[in-house]
């Protein structure tokens, strides 16, 4: 593998995140006039009729109406944008999406004069939901000047509080030794208030300044309750209807909820973040320090680069889905090791030149995550297990990272974006075939049978090799990989502290090239220590690993990293609690200032309820639980989304038309999943979703790839829409019970630049460029 020049493109989940200038930024998330009365061009009831004193509303279910129009969900503003490939082409739109379009820009109707006769709608029908929630929706920020959104924050969490809600992160993060805390501290005591403020609120303008420091971790979303309150209204009976439409200009435009969108449960049962430092006088001995004592623990770590600076806050819902990344762009990893007898922080990355958290990474920070064994099955390993696979995965890293190159040098060129390139190792017989080719020690064979790495690929292969394939001289002893390691193992002086001389030796006989050697060095993957693992020692899955496949998580589905997206930053429950906030508060103003209009349309809302009585709220919390999952549905229904998640996928790729039509099946299967599940527990909705993600995660589909040497079209073959993008390791480290109950993955801090620390308070000097985003760093 030749070194290569960072080109400024930082990888995620199909996206090049690019930066704004502060001025951008801010007005971005200014707040805009309002748009005056919300269109809500939803669909029909799915059935309606006359009950004794007023009307019943059965609510559109949407796997057996179709007639909806998705695609007007979205914002103008991104139904315009261009969807083409990752070579920039512009996709071109159908003249349906052109139609939508155009209705999604129209406003709605003047509402009728009430019908006299109407006193009660009923809200109910099982399984139905609200179909798509349509609306002229455009970035949710404030549009009253009475309503600024910072008036109704649903507060995510409180600073020393234990975050009791569902959707909280539950992954334990790593507990921290003696040794460990000298340098890694809590986020709020030791990063500073005011350098947070000047460069890393991009929602200053809507939200106000940060009250702690660990607010740059949360996410935040615009959530369009007038839009989404507007979309159910429109789907009851025409009277009614036109009643109740009444209320929608007495709503604000937006409320603003939080997430723990890059936030983790600590050690103390807090939820919240941990910082280590870097830059500045700091340099790289802070995460040295951390590499070293993980080390101790047989640990190594993966490296989540984020920029929390702007996208990883969130902003409108548009804006969050836009990259569909999370402002995560890059995952790498550290390991221990020697050179010349010193401890050396070993940097795994592809490229390569994204191993160091360098001085001018300043906006460009990082979530450390250790890659525990133990913690990923339930029986106890010795320590003589972990130690080798510590080891072996380490060694595995040196080979991968001599024999795979980053996707950007793979001969298929269609594969030379990270967005297309398949997973390679999701199952056991999948292991052993990436170990068996990685052996051979020839890229060309592995790029045929395999294809190169994107970034977080690497990181993922290698922490699953490391306990699954053990480099043992009874397995490996007659390949090229045994021969390497039997020279370096020859080679005059080599130890553990001086690998350095066995690399030098394999130089030095022409077993690998100046070129491998050059990219071994400049990772320090030079003080990798090559050796035989012991026969004795017994693979990961002899101790009962908790995921099935005994990996390190579950890989996830296009439709699975949405939907941890959306979870994230827009969970269902507290969409809808700020639904339901905002129908409380109209109604508590309505009271209070006579307004029968407001009051009787909420009466209505609950089912002919007081609102304000435990009935009624009984009856608004179902309204608000289902109008919260039509939206979220909306959003995944959208075509232009489903068509940008899935061509991230490869979906272009795939060779067959009744293949793409098994996709297409499985993705608005995993929607109807969700929808079914409007009014259920958070745990039977997860549950749910995990049996038609283990469904999507079966499915098969027909791709070709091309020769190397060619470039002609080989026979296609078949592969798994899996994938282990950066963002999946943060949700694997909050989340464990969703993706295959493994906990190996666990979060220990994240590096932040010297600059933003408290002792840095008294030196802080604003910078004109604080919302680029890094470019070629990581």
């Amino acid at each position: 593998m030749r070194p290569r020049q960072t080109t400024g493109d930082e990888e995620g989940m199909g996206s090049n995140t690019q930066g704004t200038s502060t001025q951008q930024a801010r007005n971005k998330y200014a707040p805009r006039a309002s748009p005056g009365a919300i269109h809500a061009a939803g669909a029909a009831p799915a059935s309606s009729g006359p009950a004794p004193g007023g009307y019943t509303v059965q609510l559109t279910n949407r796997a057996n109406d179709r007639s909806q129009a998705p695609s007007q969900v979205l914002s103008p503003d991104v139904l315009d944008r261009d969807t083409g490939d990752t070579k920039g082409a512009a996709r071109p739109k159908s003249t349906e999406r052109t139609a939508a379009r155009t209705t999604a820009r129209t406003t709605a109707r003047t509402p009728k004069a009430p019908s006299p006769t109407l006193d009660r709608v009923e809200i109910g029908g099982g399984r139905a939901t609200f179909g798509a929630t349509a609306g002229a929706y455009t970035a949710a920020t404030p549009t009253t000047a009475s309503s600024p959104v910072r008036a109704h924050q649903v507060r995510a969490f409180e600073e020393g509080a234990s975050e009791p809600e569902a959707t909280a992160p539950t992954g334990k993060a790593l507990p921290l030794t003696t040794a460990l805390k000298t340098v890694i501290r809590d986020a709020d005591r030791a990063l500073n208030l005011i350098a947070l403020n000047d460069a890393f609120n991009p929602l200053s303008e809507a939200v106000g300044p940060l009250a702690r420091p660990s607010e740059i971790y949360e996410g935040k979303a615009f959530i369009p309750v007038q839009q989404i309150i507007g979309g159910a209204i429109a789907q009851l009976p025409p009277a009614a209807r036109d009643f109740v439409a009444r209320l929608l200009p007495k709503l604000n435009a937006a409320r603003l909820i939080r997430g723990p969108a890059h936030q983790y449960r600590l050690d103390d049962g807090r939820v919240g973040n941990r910082v280590v430092f870097y830059g500045g006088d700091i340099g790289h001995k802070h995460i040295d320090h951390v590499v070293q004592e993980l080390n101790k623990q047989h640990l190594r770590l993966a490296k989540q680069m984020v920029h929390f600076n702007a996208p990883g806050q969130g902003g409108s819902v548009d804006e969050i889905l836009s990259d569909g990344v999370a402002g995560a762009t890059h995952v790498g990893g550290f390991s221990a090791g020697y050179r010349e007898g010193v401890p050396v922080s070993i940097k795994s990355d592809w490229p390569s030149s994204y191993g160091t958290l360098y001085e001018d990474n300043e906006n460009y920070n990082a979530s450390l995550f250790a890659i525990d064994y133990q913690a990923g099955t339930r029986d106890r390993i010795p320590d003589a297990n972990l130690a080798a696979y510590k080891s072996n995965a380490d060694m595995w890293d040196a080979i991968a990272g001599v024999v795979v190159p980053f996707t950007d040098e793979d001969p298929d060129f269609r594969y030379q974006d990270y967005s297309y390139n398949p997973l390679e190792v999701h199952d056991q017989a999948s292991i052993k075939s990436v170990a068996k080719d990685l052996a051979l020690l020839n890229t060309d064979t592995f790029l045929n049978n395999h294809g190169a790495f994107y970034c977080a690929e690497g990181q993922y292969v290698v922490a699953n090799l490391g306990p699954n394939a053990l480099i043992k001289k009874s397995v490996f002893g007659r390949s090229a990989l045994g021969h390497l390691i039997d020279t370096f193992q020859s080679a005059p002086g080599v130890s553990r502290e001086h690998p350095e001389i066995g690399w030098q030796h394999l130089l030095d006989t022409h077993v690998i090239d100046e070129a491998q050697y050059r990219s071994l060095a400049e990772t320090d993957r030079d003080a990798i220590y090559l050796e035989w693992i012991p026969e004795e020692i017994e693979p990961w899955t002899a101790f009962r690993p908790f995921e099935k496949d005994g990996l390190i998580a579950r890989p996830m589905t296009v439709a699975t990293m949405a939907w941890a997206l959306l979870r994230n930053y827009v969970p269902r429950e507290r969409v809808a609690g700020a639904i339901l906030d905002e129908l409380r508060d109209v109604h508590k103003k309505a009271v209070l200032t006579g307004d029968r209009e407001a009051v009787d349309a909420l009466k209505i809302l609950a089912g002919s309820e007081d609102p304000s009585s435990e009935a009624g709220q009984r009856v608004l919390e179902q309204f608000a639980s289902q109008a919260a999952t039509g939206f979220l549905v909306s959003i995944l229904s959208n075509e232009d989304f489903r068509d940008r998640l899935l061509d991230q996928a490869g979906f272009r790729e795939i060779t067959n038309d009744a293949d793409k039509d098994a996709v297409h099946r499985m993705y608005d299967a995993f929607i109807d999943t969700i929808q079914a599940n409007a009014t259920t527990s958070r745990a039977d909705l997860d549950r749910a979703i995990r049996q038609a993600d283990e469904a999507f995660g079966k499915l098969e589909v027909e791709r070709q790839s091309r020769d190397p040497g060619t470039g002609d079209l080989l026979p296609a073959r078949k592969s798994l829409m899996k994938y282990a993008a950066p963002q999946c390791f943060g949700f694997w480290a909050q989340h464990p019970e969703l993706y295959g109950d493994s906990q190996t993955i666990r979060y220990v801090a994240t590096a932040m630049h010297a600059n933003q620390s408290q002792e840095k308070a008294g030196e802080w000097r604003p910078r004109e460029d604080h919302f680029h985003g890094d470019d070629g760093v990581g």
